[in-house]
């Protein structure tokens, strides 16, 4: 009987420490956990972008608000600042933000979008970075006039202004590898350079800015900008 309550206790003390040993883990997981979470917090400095504009709708309780951001950041980013800015205006059903690059023209479409109507959602419209990266490394056949980013909503092209055999050309090249040319010719239009395909049957133009960007025109008039690229 004796032999068999020492046994018990024995048990009793192996499992204790067991129980001890693995609360202990528990513990230090969450803590590391809770450490890790932390160290990932993504942060948006405001020196990385501004609000100009802000349009409220008391009838439909709603907020439309613009964007200018001084250069592409990622969805985790936008996610951030999405969240950062709907804490002061939760009183919205629904909040619509929409983000420029530096250099697009208002009123043309967004860069990017983060809309809570009322849950969040993201949804990047033009080139990220990193599909920028991987057009501008693709070489043209001539010598390079300028390279430009276009910026409307799911355009995802790179276009180069090149000269080969003394003639100019643009080339567009899509984030899919795909690409396209034509011959265009150049012209000066109210102090500045102006390029428009040779034949123009759709009537449009391309307007280079003091910015060093591309304004592009139609019929109807400004309908985009390309940013300038490295």
């Amino acid at each position: 009987m004796r032999r068999i309550v020492q046994l018990i206790i024995t048990l009793l003390l192996l499992t204790s420490c067991e129980y001890k040993k693995v609360t202990e883990q528990q513990s230090n997981t969450l803590k590391q956990s809770d450490s890790n979470s932390k160290k990932t917090a993504i942060v948006v400095p405001e020196s990385m972008y501004k609000i100009i504009s802000e349009k409220k709708n008391v009838r439909l309780n709603k907020c439309n608000i613009e964007v200018e951001l001084k250069e592409k950041i990622s969805e985790e980013e936008l996610t951030a600042l999405a969240n950062k800015i709907r804490e002061t205006r939760k009183s919205y059903d629904k909040l619509w933000i929409f983000y420029n690059l530096s250099g697009m023209t208002s009123g043309l479409g967004a860069w990017a979008t983060t809309h809570f109507t009322p849950d969040l959602k993201v949804e990047i419209l033009g080139m990220t970075a990193s599909t920028d990266k991987k057009l501008s490394s693709i070489k043209v056949d001539g010598e390079i006039i300028g390279k430009w980013k276009d910026s409307r909503p799911y355009a995802n092209c790179l276009l180069v202004i090149y000269k080969k055999s003394m003639k100019i050309f643009m080339k567009e090249i899509f984030s899919d590898g795909s690409s396209s040319k034509q011959e265009f010719i150049k012209k000066k239009f109210k102090g500045k350079v102006r390029y428009e395909p040779k034949k123009n049957i759709e009537n449009i133009y391309y307007l280079l800015e003091n910015n060093g960007n591309l304004s592009m025109y139609g019929n109807n008039g400004k309908f985009g900008d390309a940013l300038k690229a490295n």
